[in-house]
């Protein structure tokens, strides 16, 4: 909090006790107050947001088709890929950064909080598994996961044994996307970015 509000000091409270709904509605408001002599005045009150970033392990052709669209819908988008000949920005003109690192680990590379996004969809199911795992150790808003429901299986089973619990998969989307039978790679990346949108919007 900085500056004051002369004689409006019950306000003040108001508006940061208040602060954690603001944030979650997303939209302006108008609060009505009262000063310290009673009178009745009304407070604009306007969260400020910075873009979510959405991070994509993964530089296969779903991703070329996420990046544009996500970036377009508000999205800061950054992509990983372990193989030097596909992250190259020139594949990628939508990306904000585009990073050449090992998946085992590249997570820590990020500072990843409660407003990111992680889609993974690398070219084999060990690398999906190696970067779930990580993934599945941040706080992360939105943690999603290419794949068949066999895969998915298999993948949370081995996790499983090396400690995680239920509960951790019970934060992953997967299979990623809203179910519009998507079957190419671009409606593949409509129905990813899709759920994308409705996590955001809450």
């Amino acid at each position: 909090m900085t500056g004051l509000l002369p004689n409006m000091e019950t306000s003040g409270k108001i508006i940061m006790d208040g602060i954690s709904n603001f944030l979650e509605r997303r939209r302006p408001e108008i609060i009505a107050c009262n000063d310290i002599e009673g009178d009745r005045f009304s407070i604009f009150v306007e969260p400020v947001f910075s873009d979510p970033v959405l991070y994509i392990f993964g530089a296969g052709h779903v991703s070329s088709q996420v990046v544009p669209m996500a970036r377009r819908l508000g999205f800061k988008v950054t992509v990983i890929d372990d193989r030097p000949e596909s992250t190259d920005l020139f594949n990628f003109p939508d990306a904000e950064r585009v990073f050449n690192y090992p998946y085992h680990d590249a997570i820590r590379r990020f500072p990843i909080d409660k407003s990111s996004f992680i889609v993974i969809m690398t070219r084999s199911h060990s690398f999906d598994e190696m970067v779930l795992g990580q993934a599945l150790r941040t706080d992360a808003g939105y943690i999603g996961m290419i794949g068949s429901r066999r895969k998915i299986s298999t993948i949370c089973n081995n996790l499983l044994r090396d400690g995680f619990t239920k509960d951790d998969f019970d934060r992953v989307h997967s299979p990623i996307g809203i179910d519009i039978g998507a079957e190419t790679p671009e409606e593949i990346a409509l129905s990813i970015v899709s759920e994308l949108v409705k996590v955001r919007a809450g």
